[in-house]
């Protein structure tokens, strides 16, 4: 249940059209925060949940001016997230597999996109 309002908050933080920005960077930080703390949950869990809010963080700090975009390459960050697929320590051999199969599907989408 926890995961779910730390879900929503990531997603409200983002989607709010009038930006206080102290307070969507508070807030973020605290959402990081209960994030660390949350028990009962895999370290492949808590990893999609703290990169959820590093994306909303960048969100935040483009919205309000505080970052640039940044031209990143795709094929790297696809393969950085097979990297992380293979280091991740609670998961089954079966969820590996899955999230595999689900970056190597994601490369090649990627690769097409940019034939186009």
């Amino acid at each position: 249940m926890k995961t779910l309002v730390i879900g929503l908050t990531l997603l409200t933080s983002v989607t709010t059209y009038a930006y206080d920005c102290g307070s969507e960077l508070k807030k973020n930080t605290a959402s990081t925060q209960e994030i660390s703390q949350i028990g009962n949950i895999t370290e492949a869990e808590r990893s999609i949940l703290l990169e959820m809010n590093a994306n909303a963080r960048q969100s935040i700090e483009l919205a309000c001016g505080l970052r640039s975009a940044n031209k990143v390459d795709p094929i790297f960050k696809v393969e950085e997230a097979r990297l992380q697929i293979l280091d991740l320590q609670d998961i089954s051999e079966a969820e590996r597999s899955i999230l595999l199969e689900m970056n190597t599907n994601a490369r090649k989408a990627v690769e097409l996109s940019l034939k186009n």
